[in-house]
């Protein structure tokens, strides 16, 4: 690409010990740190000094206010404006509480800190930027993802299912997208940087340590392939239906070294990928977002009246809210009647949601961003509709915003956890093709 200008910079994020962790269903605290957790930022110039830059943070969520925050202190320090900013996150799940869910608040001091470090990471790939040849590669990798929702005999769907549901099971209720992209963003024969987007959830170290799962040791293990202080950007793809519980990785006991174990994979993806990249044609980039209005779910008067019942009991009983899962509880049936109750509060003041989907092109590739667990069939219709005018496509989700999952329509009838009423999925079946139909707007304009 001629007269393109790149840079990248990374700042550590890693919370002090005894930050409140998040993930999982039960509130628990960071009480070792495995690895650094960092925000990653790439940024793009073109010769018209026209800029973007994607950062990446390895935490669960970031909601749609401390996006602004970064966003706007960028914006203050450098020359470039808030919306042609693309804020996400890993996914990790072994990383501090950065968004209510569960009914865990985000730990305010800590989102300080992060807003500050996400933001001059930003700001000094910009000052960074400096001439550079933009290349990207593709590779498939169908080895360790899956789509996780399994069918039951029954046509139930579950998703956390274990060894002792096997005799019921019959197959996944969809596809994976085994697809990995890459751009490298190259200085003579190194790369001084590299963009990646897989779909995968980084769920593999679990416990009450500080880790950036898979997306932390992939950059670690990239790094002798790259120049000096070079920047593994990751950015996950529609993961929302996929995890790693594949028969390739059976033998991977959950823990720090089934991440490693999938980085390593990875990081064998990116080099094929670009064995024989392709250069990026055209010589600009551009921004461009709308602001789509999702549905919220609605609670019934009956759903209320159940969940205050369920809260006002030491030992819930009837396990109305959990009724249906594989192994319900007492526990998770107090956490999603309270769940409820949250939903009620948020529909009765506003029933929809604003929701933000970004298009960043760099030349001929196009980069889509959405705030949700986005089910990747609809990460897959994304690619398929940006194909039609961009060679290339990646699809970022947990971008700019946090509004939980988007099941597709039939999830919904089959159920299981990524559909069930709670902040954590909140929005109607819809949803999804809101998202899709406002990205093919941007995409083909």
């Amino acid at each position: 690409m001629a007269d393109m200008q790149a840079g990248a910079a990374q700042r550590v994020i890693t919370p002090p010990l005894g930050a409140a962790m998040a993930g999982y269903f039960e509130p628990h605290h960071a009480e070792e740190v495995i690895a650094n957790l960092h925000a990653r930022a790439l940024a793009v110039l073109d010769a018209r000094g026209a800029s973007i830059a994607i950062v990446a943070c390895d935490v669960l969520a970031l909601p749609a206010d401390a996006v602004a925050r970064i966003r706007d202190r960028v914006a203050e320090a450098a020359p470039i404006p808030p919306d042609r900013i693309l804020v996400c996150a890993t996914h990790n799940h072994t990383g501090p509480q950065t968004a209510e869910i569960f009914g865990q608040p985000a730990d305010a001091a800590y989102m300080d800190m992060l807003v500050q470090e996400a933001a001059d990471a930003v700001i000094e790939a910009l000052a960074n930027a400096a001439p550079a040849e933009l290349v990207f590669g593709t590779a498939i990798e169908d080895r360790i993802n899956t789509n996780r929702r399994v069918v039951m005999r029954d046509g139930s769907v579950h998703t956390h299912t274990t060894d002792a549901d096997l005799n019921d099971e019959v197959g996944r209720e969809g596809p994976a997208d085994p697809e990995l992209g890459v751009l490298a963003v190259k200085d003579d024969q190194y790369s001084r940087a590299l963009l990646v987007n897989y779909a995968l959830h980084p769920t593999n170290v679990r416990g009450d340590r500080i880790c950036p799962d898979y997306p932390g040791y992939l950059a670690e293990i990239l790094q002798p392939d790259l120049r000096g202080e070079a920047v593994t950007v990751f950015c996950n793809g529609a993961c929302g239906n996929l995890d790693s519980k594949t028969p390739f990785l059976n033998d991977a006991p959950y823990g720090p070294g089934r991440a490693e174990r999938i980085a390593c994979i990875l990081a064998d993806a990116v080099r094929r990928a670009l064995e024989t990249p392709a250069p990026l044609h055209g010589d600009t980039v551009c921004a461009r977002s709308e602001t789509v209005r999702l549905p919220l779910k609605e609670v019934s008067p009956e759903q209320i009246a159940a969940a205050r019942a369920v809260l006002a009991q030491d030992a819930p009983k009837e396990l109305v809210f959990t009724r249906g899962t594989r192994r319900p509880s007492p526990l998770k049936e107090r956490i999603y009647a309270a769940e409820a109750l949250r939903m009620a509060e948020m529909t009765a003041k506003q029933p929809w949601v604003d929701a933000e989907i970004q298009l960043l092109a760099i030349g001929d590739l196009a980069v889509v961003g959405a705030p949700v667990e986005l089910f990747t069939e609809f990460g897959l219709e994304i690619k398929r509709v940006a194909r039609q005018r961009f060679p290339h496509v990646i699809v970022v989700e947990l971008a700019n915003g946090y509004f939980g999952y988007v099941p597709t329509p039939e999830s919904f009838e089959g159920g299981g956890y990524e559909t069930r009423l709670a902040v954590s999925s909140p929005l109607k079946p819809e949803a999804g093709d809101l998202i899709v139909q406002a990205a093919t707007r941007l995409l083909l304009a």
